[in-house]
């Protein structure tokens, strides 16, 4: 895998587990999730930025991005 995918990879399991996380903060229940279709996209199919900003305005938040060097 090259480093870009792994960048990649990465990005995708961070965003995951930011849904996830505001998933249960906000308690949605597992037939919630279905209808917003959280799980679908948890369990690895494509995550759009709007996607992601959609689902976590269903969950009362917001994104917030920043940038990290690479070392």
């Amino acid at each position: 895998m090259s480093e870009i995918e792994v960048l990649e990879e990465s990005a995708l399991a961070m965003a995951q587990s930011t849904i996830q996380n505001a998933v249960d903060a906000a308690g949605i229940s597992r037939r919630r999730q279905a209808a917003l279709a959280i799980k679908a996209i948890l369990s690895g199919d494509d995550l759009s930025i709007k996607t992601m900003a959609r689902l976590l305005a269903e969950c009362g938040f917001e994104i917030r991005f920043s940038l990290a060097v690479r070392r």
